[in-house]
């Protein structure tokens, strides 16, 4: 028998949040003046290679999408993205698997009831994003 063909009937995008982003690069030009102030002062720190990280890290951060979560037409549920600490893939979730929220996390339950924490915080998602993920996690219009 023929494996029926899964549509998504729904999917978001969620991006990263821009407080982080441009927080990184507020601090990173903060850093950089003062570490060119001191280099002109005859003194070199290597915080200066930590400035232009920051500067390289905010606006990738402010142009990436941190998750993307789609809703099947049959309810099952697909997440991935690239977390906290890398790639991630979760999904279509089988029977008995679902996402929950339980706090500020996304929580993958196993249709064995363990519960693992994905790397996905609130903090760092985009905060109109984040409550439509909520919703559509708990089954209702993103």
């Amino acid at each position: 028998m023929p494996e029926k063909k899964r549509t998504t009937s729904q999917t978001l995008q969620a991006r990263n949040s821009p407080v982080v982003g441009w927080t990184f690069i507020v601090l990173g030009a903060a850093l950089l003046v003062l570490n060119l102030l001191l280099l002109f002062a005859g003194a070199f720190t290597p915080m200066i290679v930590v400035a232009i990280l920051l500067l390289i890290v905010g606006p990738l951060h402010l142009r990436r999408y941190h998750f993307e979560l789609a809703r099947y037409s049959d309810g099952r549920l697909a997440l991935s993205g690239t977390g906290w600490v890398g790639r991630l893939d979760i999904g279509p979730t089988r029977p008995g698997e679902r996402l929950l929220v339980d706090g500020g996390r996304i929580v993958f339950e196993a249709a064995d009831g363990k519960r693992r924490r994905l790397p996905l915080f609130r903090w760092l998602t985009h905060s109109e994003d984040w409550g439509r993920a909520v919703r559509l996690i708990e089954g209702g219009e993103a």
